[in-house]
């Protein structure tokens, strides 16, 4: 999986063939990617669980499974509007480490009303 190389200690930016053939843009077509937004299925918070598992934890918290995640605007689009009082403890550590990449890659993290 070769990619450009971009940021601190040279972290290989996945490309946008791979970005389109990773699951999780399968995933942000079913449930968040605004472009698919009249086809959604509803909340699964069993989705979170899972890419937390998988893609986040699974993958040792790599930067590049992250950097999908932030690319497909999980955080906007399906952790934030779905997290209510009492969500689970990987619906909350997604959230703190999607705020981190935006951080890391020098995003806005929230925009101003």
């Amino acid at each position: 999986m070769a990619g450009q190389t971009s940021g601190p200690g040279n972290i290989a930016v996945p490309t946008i063939e791979q970005i389109s053939a990773d699951r999780i843009t399968e995933l942000a077509e079913k449930y968040w990617a605004p472009h698919s937004k009249e086809k959604h299925l509803d909340f699964d918070p069993n989705v979170i669980e899972d890419i937390y598992m998988q893609d986040i934890r699974g993958s040792n918290f790599s930067i590049r499974r992250i950097m999908v995640l932030e690319f497909s605007q999980y955080l906007e689009n399906y952790l934030w509007p779905n997290y209510k009082p009492g969500a689970s403890y990987s619906h909350m550590l997604s959230i703190v480490i999607m705020v981190n990449e935006k951080f890391r890659e020098r995003v806005q993290v929230w925009q101003k009303a």
